[in-house]
């Protein structure tokens, strides 16, 4: 169920990214305009490499819990704490 879960999140941030590229470089009229897709806090020309970032990581997570093992599979408690604070800030 929690592989499942992990991949429809995927899917979803996949989309929106998707989405957002439509927009950016393609000027698709059945989408809204770039201004609607992100804050402008980080220039598009870093945020879409350090999403495409996010989703190989987020697949990594997605085949890891798939396969019942690997890295992000198994519980660290360490890292849990670590990505937790990192969460926060």
């Amino acid at each position: 169920m929690t592989a499942a879960v992990l991949w429809l999140l995927l899917a979803l941030f996949v989309l929106r990214v998707l989405g957002q590229v439509l927009v950016a470089f393609f000027d698709v009229g059945f989408l809204p305009p770039m201004a609607a897709w992100y804050s402008g806090l980080m220039p598009y020309e870093y945020l879409l490499p350090s999403q495409i970032v996010i989703i190989g990581l987020m697949a990594k997570i997605c085949v890891d819990f798939t396969r019942r093992r690997g890295f992000f599979y198994q519980p660290r408690k360490l890292l849990a704490t670590a990505w937790l604070w990192f969460g926060y800030v």
